[in-house]
């Protein structure tokens, strides 16, 4: 993050990199501002939009997106 601060808090929605080259979004459910990780939740769903399961994954700060949704 090159010293800047982290404007997440818990609860943000945003986007996360949880397998190399695969996005999803997910909810911050912690922050560990020393690390630089944060413990996200995210929903794995089918290709028929059904959803599996929800997992808890730790992610870099730096690799999270604010989720803005496009409108159409």
């Amino acid at each position: 993050m090159n010293g800047k601060e982290s404007n997440f808090k818990v609860g943000d929605l945003v986007m996360c990199e949880y397998i190399e080259g695969s996005f999803a979004n997910a909810r911050i459910i912690s922050i560990d501002k020393k690390k630089l990780m944060a413990n996200v939740k995210i929903g794995i769903v089918s290709r028929s939009s059904e959803k599996i399961r929800e997992e808890e994954i730790e992610v870099s700060l730096e690799t999270l997106t604010p989720w803005n949704p496009k409108k159409k």
